[in-house]
């Protein structure tokens, strides 16, 4: 199965390279080009390397996750750290009756065999479905 993981790699290294940029407005505040991030997206740092893993991950199994890193304050956003596909389970509320139900409604990460919540406004969530086909 060489193959595979050479294909995945190749995408996830093509996904990575491709240039991005964060934008307010018309202006461009911090593109894949600049070497210094701005203040307040530094996290931008390491986004080659998340977006790489992502990509792998969703060419694995369908799905890929961020966990938001606030500063002390929660005010704002320190990283973002990948999160193994296979330790997220989607929560959702099908336990309520149909006309009460919103759908997803949180994320438990198990880790060496022990279930915990993550918060869900933390929880960045990329579905392999980003297209619709025509």
């Amino acid at each position: 199965m060489p193959w595979v993981y050479r294909a995945v790699e190749m995408r996830g290294l093509a996904m990575a390279d491709l240039p991005w940029e964060i934008r307010k407005g018309k202006k461009d505040v911090v593109t894949s080009q600049d070497w210094q991030p701005v203040r307040g997206l530094e996290w931008t740092r390491s986004l080659r390397q998340l977006i790489l893993r992502t990509e792998q991950a969703r060419c694995l199994w369908g799905a890929a996750y961020w966990l938001r890193v606030p500063n002390k304050a929660g005010t704002r956003t320190l990283d973002y750290r990948w999160l193994l596909s296979t330790s997220i389970t989607p929560r959702y509320d099908s336990d309520r009756p149909p006309a009460e139900q919103v759908g997803l409604v949180g994320f438990d990460r198990t880790v060496g065999g022990t279930a915990a919540p993550l918060p869900f406004g933390d929880v960045v969530y990329l579905s392999g479905a980003l297209y619709t086909a025509r």
